[in-house]
């Protein structure tokens, strides 16, 4: 396998919409000399909700452009600045435009990938369950450290979604729970949690696995042995995920001929 070029085409700060009296913003991340429209990846960071930024998923930006994807990194509201369902309705806005702006992009509209980091994952996979169906434009769903369910009993994900909603005591907990929405329809779903996340604890992947493979959806499951969440701040773990997560493209989101870098 040819080593990927290590020229990427990277636009910071690109306004995709406007929400709250602002604008809200993006990195592209292209690879270099592409040709034909590729799956699009959107990428979308962790941080409980209140925290984080896009730059936190610059590293994967580029080196899945590297590999042939266009990317995606977009922000959203957080909590401290607008109460749900304004970061979901913000990661829905991403990828309005990822598909508006396709051509330019140089993505395929209709085979586009989400993938999140813990809270970008808790919304990444709600997206993909709105979008879900027989015209959906999500190919597939990668996810680290996923929050699946707004249950206390999971773990401290829970202590963080009470910044979410207006009221906490009348929030629909299940409504905004990725986990009370699997169906047949779901695309096909990657997870990697390490055994060891105290944040995120592993039953978050677990119960989801089993309710999309129940459901029939293609899904993988890595879990990496006494890791903690955000194991994949670690450069070597962060190497092998993009490894996982390319084989997994490689079934469900392929690159075309004429874009494969690898």
């Amino acid at each position: 396998m040819a080593e990927p070029s290590a020229r990427v085409q990277i636009e910071e700060g690109v306004a995709f919409a406007s929400a709250g009296g602002r604008e809200l913003r993006c990195d592209a991340f292209r690879p270099a000399g592409q040709s034909g429209p590729q799956p699009g990846i959107l990428l979308v960071h962790g941080g409980g909700w209140h925290m984080g930024a896009p730059a936190m998923m610059r590293g994967y930006g580029i080196l899945m452009a590297r590999h042939g994807y266009p990317c995606v990194a977009s922000e959203y509201r957080l909590s401290g600045e607008a109460k749900w369902p304004a970061q979901f309705d913000d990661v829905l806005a991403a990828i309005r435009w990822m598909q508006d702006e396709a051509g330019e992009l140089g993505i395929d509209p209709a085979r586009l990938v989400l993938w999140g980091l813990s809270a970008g994952s808790h919304m990444s996979l709600l997206a993909a369950a709105r979008l879900s169906g027989e015209a959906s434009p999500i190919a597939a769903t990668v996810n680290h450290y996923p929050i699946t369910s707004l249950e206390p009993a999971l773990g401290t994900a829970w202590e963080h979604a009470q910044r979410l909603p207006e009221d906490p005591a009348t929030a629909d907990w299940a409504a905004m729970s990725p986990l009370s929405h699997v169906g047949a329809g779901f695309p096909p779903t990657l997870l990697l949690h390490g055994s060891a996340d105290a944040m995120v604890v592993l039953d978050q992947s677990l119960r989801l696995y089993e309710a999309l493979t129940g459901a029939g959806v293609p899904t993988d499951l890595a879990v990496f042995a006494d890791q903690p969440h955000g194991f994949d701040l670690q450069r070597a773990f962060a190497l092998q995920s993009i490894e996982v997560v390319r084989f997994f493209l490689s079934r469900y989101a392929p690159l075309t001929a004429e874009g494969d870098a690898a």
